[in-house]
Parts: C-alpha cells; structure tokens; sequence
C-alpha cells in the first residue's frame, strides 16, 4: 500500500499566514498541519509516501521533511503546477502508484481514524 496526501491549494482564506508558507506548514497545536496526515498514515503501516503540492512551497516541504529518512518512511514529491483540484492532483501519481493500491489523505484535515496496520484501507469501513 503506498500513500498520497495532496498538499496543494492557495490558502487564500488564512492569509496573510500563507503568503510565505504554503497553509499546510502552518502549526496546528504543537506541529505543522501536515504531520497529523503524514502521522495517520504511518501508524496504518504506510512506508511509502507522496506529497503533491503546488510549485511555489515545494520547496519547503522538502526542506521540512526531506527524504524521509528521519521518519522510517520514503518520500517522494511531485508538483502541481497549476490549481486543478483533487481529480488533477490524483492524476500526477498515476506513475507512483504504478499497480499498487494507493490511499489518499487531504494535507489540511486532521483525523482521528486509526487505520490497523497492512489493513486493506479499500474495504476498511465497508
């Protein structure tokens, strides 16, 4: 199982917060937003790992999270060029998922769903 969390988007409505840093940087309680999803994923089991966002944070996501390494994770990063929402964010890791069945995270939602690790999250809930 390989995972994906979109991390793209303006964040138009917390400005003027994101106009250095992409919303998803920002710390929610005691840590950048994007961990809560990062960490939901790990505790499922997740090893390997996505994050799409858009051009003008890439950067600092990298330079937040790197390869990963530190986490016991492998991240790999991709760029959404322009806004194009969710369907066009999913379309840029058709390459990453290859055949292997993917879960997909939103970057700014905070859940507290505790998947059991090597779960098959496809039939989870059902």
């Amino acid at each position: 199982m390989k995972g994906v969390i979109l991390a793209g988007g303006h964040g138009t409505r917390l400005r003027p917060l994101t106009k250095i840093t992409n919303k998803h940087l920002i710390a929610i309680y005691d840590r950048p937003m994007i961990l809560y999803p990062l960490d939901t994923l790990i505790k499922a089991g997740v090893k390997d790992i996505l994050i799409i966002s858009g051009r003008e944070h890439a950067g600092h996501f990298v330079e937040f999270l790197g390869s990963g390494k530190d986490l016991k994770i492998r991240l790999t990063y991709k760029v959404q060029e322009k806004a194009g929402g969710i369907a066009h964010a999913l379309a840029l890791a058709e390459d990453f998922a290859g055949k292997d069945p993917i879960t997909v995270i939103l970057g700014d939602n905070i859940s507290e769903i505790i998947f059991p690790k090597q779960c098959n999250l496809l039939t989870a809930g059902r």
